[in-house]
């Protein structure tokens, strides 16, 4: 089941939020980028409903880009939220994940806890590594290069098989 990016998203925020820390722009993109890995790599199905590109800093969703970029180099304190349309009428909402799927539930605390106090420039370089699904996709001169599943789910297995 495909999992909506800004629910995962706003998970890490209020995982941050309940220890007292504010996530930055850059450290949101790749906790999602490594959970989408593990999550494609365990369970063989995409974590989120999205695809990754490869830019200068590492993979990233780009419409979370254009959620979060209004925050700049700041942390981010505000949940993520989208325009949901029922019974004809417009409302805005905070996507999140449902706390019932505990599949879910672990990959998202075990990346959480292995990658969490991480800042995003150390989580921007554990990405960058030779050979790394970013690392073969990346090109400096062409910027929304997508980053393929299959490359993501055959580096990201061998890491799991490790563990």
């Amino acid at each position: 089941m495909l999992h909506n990016f800004r629910a995962v998203a706003n998970f890490f925020i209020d995982k941050a939020k309940s220890e007292n820390k504010l996530l930055s722009h850059m450290q949101i993109q790749k906790l999602l980028y490594f959970a989408h890995g593990i999550y494609l790599a365990v369970y063989k199905s995409p974590l989120i409903d999205k695809t990754f590109q490869a830019w200068k800093h590492g993979p990233v969703i780009p419409e979370l880009y254009f959620d979060l970029s209004p925050f700049g180099s700041h942390g981010i304190k505000k949940k993520l939220t989208e325009v949901k349309n029922s019974t004809g009428r417009s409302q805005i909402c905070e996507p999140s994940v449902n706390t019932k799927d505990q599949n879910l539930l672990d990959i998202l605390n075990f990346i959480w806890e292995q990658f969490g106090g991480y800042d995003g420039l150390k989580l921007s370089y554990l990405t960058h590594v030779k050979d790394s699904p970013w690392d073969k996709n990346y090109d400096p001169n062409f910027r929304n290069k997508m980053i393929p599943n299959e490359e993501i789910f055959n580096y990201f297995k061998d890491k799991v098989k490790r563990t």
